[in-house]
């Protein structure tokens, strides 16, 4: 807390005129932003740890001080003047974005993860051990985006590093998932800081105003970033000692690591760059009558590594081979304006996005053995503003459903206990952490802005799961101090049972704060 008064004082005597210098000449824009966000957390608790080297658990009290993200960013935009080296020239602009990062998180705790300094440290603490892909990973690099648009007449086409946004929903993604995720803190909601920008050739087409058709091809795969699934010597080195590691990650952890009297080696696969393992998609999108809808088919691997027990069964394997999954994901997007000339209802948004996707691997019954399904996903949001008819400033609300449901599935002889159902991200080795056939869950997000010149925001979002009856609920509150500055003050509430995907980290429950300024 010292540190962040001290830096907010520090950043606050930097002079405005600073702060709106950016534009360098031109056709050259250079903006720079520090951002500082820490979790505190505020249960008092305990966990239990996995100790390989003594092959026992042992109980230790948790932390407070759960991360201390401190970013600097530097956008750095190119717009030349194309036009005056020919008729032939297109226009273009050059993007690059600098970002690198350092948690003190690491340097301020003693307990909880704070405690495994040697075995987090090198994936979690910066990305400034590698400069050019970031942490030991590459997940999160020094420069995280760096493109070239080229838009000729009718085209718009984008090649390097890139975040692509496919979806229309929020929090939730079926087709939204060109990019993987790193969740080394799975609450945060900026999508561009939790994103793993991918190298694509992004190429679109645009045959009349609102319609366009992308080509994407993307030669390299980056798996979603879980804590936890960091190996050394073919051992996992992070057992579930991170404070975002999952139950179900853990619980493999474990067990590879020796929990039952035997360690089991892993060997890691990942698809190179060469032509039979890159990525490949197309999406067609169009208005018609008020109608805005996508067509969309990508061509992919699982959203994460697969682990393949060497005898097909977990109960038997004597070494694990991990590594993606070929699969396609077919699907779509409608969203709607509500013009019907009724003023409680003009203004709607309606959404819905469904998809199906065939040759996903599942961890199916209590053993947990691999298997091949197809699965579809639905979500239905409608956003509306409202009370505008009482409050000066009205409130803009959004309620979205979703549900996943397999549509196709291998059968399962020697998956144990509980054969029909699929562990889930709280699993911990028993049926009350699977999930069955059907799941799906509830969202709400409300946002207001207060006083003259909107300088206080309030956002509240809510998620409840229908078959867990597990919850996560995080309001927000954010000041802007003046044009550059703002600060933040969140909670990230859980609550439900030890082996459900959000009931799992009721001891998680946080407050934090975020302080973004922009500094030229």
């Amino acid at each position: 807390m010292i540190a962040f008064i001290t830096i907010a004082v520090s950043l606050l005597t930097w002079s405005g005129e600073r702060a709106n210098a950016y534009q360098l000449t031109d056709d050259l824009e250079v903006r720079g932003t520090y951002k500082m966000e820490s979790y505190f957390r505020l249960p008092d608790g305990t966990r239990n740890v996995f100790n390989p080297a003594t092959e026992t658990f042992s109980r230790e009290h948790l932390d407070h001080l759960m991360s201390q993200r401190n970013e600097f960013r530097l956008d750095i935009e190119w717009t030349p003047k194309s036009e005056d080296w020919g008729p032939y020239f297109p226009r273009m602009k050059a993007v690059v974005q600098f970002r690198p990062w350092y948690d003190s998180d690491w340097q301020l705790s003693s307990e909880g993860q704070g405690r495994y300094q040697q075995q987090l440290w090198s994936y979690w603490g910066n990305n400034l051990q590698h400069p050019f892909t970031g942490d030991a990973t590459g997940n999160d690099p020094v420069f995280r985006e760096y493109y070239l648009d080229i838009t000729p007449k009718n085209f718009f086409f984008r090649i390097g590093s890139q975040i692509i946004a496919w979806g229309k929903s929020d929090g939730v993604y079926m087709l939204d998932i060109l990019n993987n995720f790193n969740l080394r803190n799975p609450t945060i909601f900026e999508e561009e800081n939790i994103k793993i920008p991918v190298w694509a050739a992004n190429m679109n087409w645009q045959p009349w105003v609102g319609g366009n058709l992308q080509l994407l091809w993307m030669p390299q795969w980056f798996p979603t970033y879980w804590p936890g699934l960091r190996l050394a010597n073919n051992e996992p080195v992070e057992g579930g000692y991170h404070d975002w590691t999952y139950g179900v990650v853990s619980d493999f952890n474990n067990f590879y690591n020796g929990q039952f009297g035997f360690k089991v080696p892993i060997g890691l696969h990942t698809p190179t760059v060469r032509p039979q393992d890159w990525i490949g998609g197309a999406r067609w999108s169009d208005s018609r009558g008020g109608l805005n809808y996508t067509l969309n088919y990508l061509y992919t691997y699982t959203t994460g590594y697969i682990d393949y027990p060497n005898t097909g069964n977990f109960s038997t394997a004597t070494a694990v081979i991990r590594e993606p999954h070929r699969m396609q994901v077919i699907g779509g997007s409608i969203d709607y304006d509500l013009e019907t000339g009724h003023e409680d209802i003009d203004g709607t948004v309606l959404r819905v996005e469904s998809s199906e996707t065939v040759g996903d691997q599942y961890y199916q019954g209590i053993v947990g053995n691999p298997k091949y399904i197809s699965h579809w996903g639905v979500l239905m949001g409608v956003d509306k503003t409202i009370l505008g008819d009482y409050l000066e400033r009205p409130v803009f609300a959004s309620v979205q459903y979703w549900h996943d449901m397999v549509t196709n599935q291998d059968r399962c002889n020697n998956c144990g206990a509980d054969p029909g159902n699929f562990e889930d991200l709280g699993f911990q080795g028993s049926t009350s952490g699977t999930r069955g056939v059907y799941k799906s869950l509830m969202t709400l997000f409300m946002e207001k802005n207060w006083l003259e010149g909107d300088i206080v925001i309030t956002d509240f979002f809510a998620l409840y799961e229908l078959q867990y009856h597990d919850w996560w609920i995080r309001p927000k509150v954010t000041y802007k101090y003046d044009d550059n500055t703002t600060f933040a003050l969140g909670f990230n509430i859980f609550a439900g049972g030890p082996q459900t995907p959000y009931g799992q980290f009721t001891n998680n429950t946080n407050a934090f704060i975020e302080l973004r300024r922009q500094l030229f």
